[in-house]
């Protein structure tokens, strides 16, 4: 499978982290996103080991790196339930419930804009209603609607 790195502020980082590790012959460990040769972000953790001979110098490097995604989309949904637990118990006002709840689903599903609105039509008021919050590039009228 091939990789790339995403182009943000993580590349220099694991750049200087993985040339840290090498320079010094010890053990390391870093977690970093990258980007799958289908297109997809994916979090990953890299590990590295050196095997050193008796005389201590350095042999060669085994590596290790594991596909993390779906235990980072747990913790951010979990992060999130309690963010929203712990609002509900201070007693936030609905609309700040909602809007909790609409920025778990978009933190753990990517890809993925959160709307909310009450099926109960004669008892709800629509002033609370939340609704995802489009980019704005997705808002500009197509050539295909003008």
């Amino acid at each position: 499978m091939r990789f790339g790195l995403e182009v943000d502020e993580n590349r220099g980082c694991l750049i200087r982290s993985t040339r840290d590790v090498l320079h010094s012959g010890a053990p390391g460990e870093l977690v970093a996103r990258l980007r799958r040769f289908d297109g997809e972000l994916r979090w990953f953790l890299f590990r590295a080991l050196p095997l050193h001979d008796e005389a201590g110098h350095l042999v060669k490097w085994y590596g290790q790196t594991t596909d993390i995604d779906d235990q980072k989309r747990a913790e951010a949904l979990l992060a999130g339930e309690k963010r929203l637990l712990e609002m509900i118990a201070k007693g936030h006002p609905l609309p700040q419930l909602l809007d909790a709840v609409c920025l778990t689903v978009e933190e753990t599903a990517s890809g993925c804009l959160c709307g909310i609105c009450c099926s109960i039509q004669a008892a709800f008021d629509w002033s609370i209603a939340r609704r995802p919050v489009f980019p704005r590039a997705a808002t500009k009228p197509s050539v295909a609607d003008r």
